[in-house]
């Protein structure tokens, strides 16, 4: 049997990823990088986030259906990635300020707000 890429998605369509309830095309979990040679074939899995609990299933799931539908000798290699999610803006809070440092202890009265006090005033000369 030849393998093409329009029949590889044709098979994947007819996996359901358990977290949108539609299959791994409708759902875009299928990337871009989708190679063929000869009856090997590899592509990667796209999932929302790094603990998805159907990782695992979702990838076995699609194995398994490629093999059922090409035959047990075609070789299927699935790599998954991982959305990330866009890094907001951070705004600046004290825009004047060039460094924070931060002073901490895990009990109370050990003199915090005294070396606080004695920095601000050292670093302010």
């Amino acid at each position: 049997m030849t393998l093409y890429p329009k029949l590889i998605r044709d098979i994947l369509a007819t996996v359901i990823y358990p977290g949108t309830k539609k299959n791994l095309v409708e759902s875009g979990m299928v990337a871009d990088n989708l190679h063929i040679d000869g009856n090997s074939v590899s592509f990667s899995l796209i999932f929302p986030r790094d603990t998805d609990p159907f990782i695992k299933s979702t990838v076995k799931s699609a194995e398994a259906t490629l093999k059922l539908k090409l035959g047990d000798d075609v070789d299927v290699k699935i790599a998954t990635e991982f959305k990330s999610a866009p890094r907001p803006e951070v705004e600046k809070l004290l825009p004047n300020v060039k460094n924070i440092i931060a002073v901490s202890s895990g009990k109370g009265g050990v003199g915090k707000s005294t070396v606080s006090a004695n920095l601000a005033i050292a670093l302010a000369k």
